[in-house]
């Protein structure tokens, strides 16, 4: 996992390496985070867009829930404007595995079968994704 804060994936060949906007949000009632990064693909100003949605602040192995009640990985491609989701559908997966948690920062692997949205059969793999993103508590619902 890279020393700088990122979260990264490779998707058909293409590495999507998130290292701008990177932040995270902990609410403090839950313990669940919400992680997002932006990449360097993509028009400017509208580059594309990691997020890690419902994660449990505590090492361990998370799966997605395919229903979207549960941790749920998320790819705005803005190169060919495709909105990729582990929650759009049954053949939505992930797996996210946290590996370092403190009071600042959280980090870990994860792999995923994204589906498109809006064709909820169509689907494609995340491999080799990583993430480091610094986070900050909230009081509240993320």
């Amino acid at each position: 996992i890279d020393a700088a804060p990122h979260i990264k994936g490779t998707i058909a060949g293409t590495m999507y390496n998130g290292t701008a906007a990177v932040e995270g949000e902990r609410d403090t009632s839950t313990n669940l985070v919400d992680l997002s990064a932006d990449t360097n693909l993509g028009p400017a100003g509208h580059r594309s867009h990691w997020s890690i949605n419902f994660l449990k602040s505590a090492v361990g192995t998370y799966n997605c829930d395919p229903a979207g009640d549960a941790t749920e990985i998320r790819l705005h491609d803005t190169v060919t404007d495709v909105f990729y989701e582990t929650d759009g559908g049954a053949a939505g997966q992930c797996q996210v595995r946290v590996v370092a948690v403190s009071a600042t920062e959280i980090s870990g692997t994860f792999t995923a079968t994204f589906v498109i949205d809006g064709d909820n059969s169509a689907t494609t793999k995340v491999t080799n994704g990583t993430f480091r993103v610094p986070v900050t508590d909230v009081a509240g619902p993320l």
